[in-house]
């Protein structure tokens, strides 16, 4: 075999940055430190075992998987599994959900907002606006 460009520690820090896509954003990727371990599940070479076994090891690690490469620590997940699924995740999050409720004090005025915001760009949108009753 030839020799390799860089090492697993160089990979590991470049792991979220490389694509085989010219795309410059990639839609619909599973976020691997929101996703529930069903949806975990469905992924290539993921069973519910290791889904499992996935999320109980982000719970326990303060900042989740920084970068995706860090689910190579997860027993269970090897390199060929994380050839099949690197593709279709991601671990950054840049869009979010919020509800938000609010009431004033000593009054009947009360309000509950639902958003969905993107800070992919350089500025935060609001994709999706609901004030609920």
């Amino acid at each position: 075999t030839g020799q390799k460009a860089f090492d697993m520690a160089k990979f590991r820090e470049i792991a979220d940055y490389v694509t085989t896509s010219e795309d410059e954003v990639a839609l619909g990727l599973v976020n691997v430190n929101t996703a529930s371990y069903e949806v975990l599940a469905c992924l290539p070479g993921i069973d519910e075992t290791l889904a499992q076994e996935i999320v109980f090891e982000r719970q326990n690690t303060e900042e989740g998987f920084q970068p995706t490469a860090d689910l190579l620590d997860v027993g269970g997940v090897s390199d060929d599994v994380f050839k099949e699924v690197c593709a279709q995740i991601t671990a950054p999050s840049d869009v979010f959900s919020v509800r938000s409720f609010g009431q004033l004090r000593n009054n009947d005025i009360y309000r509950c907002v639902y958003a969905v915001i993107d800070r992919t760009g350089e500025a935060i949108r609001f994709k999706y606006w609901q004030e609920l009753e």
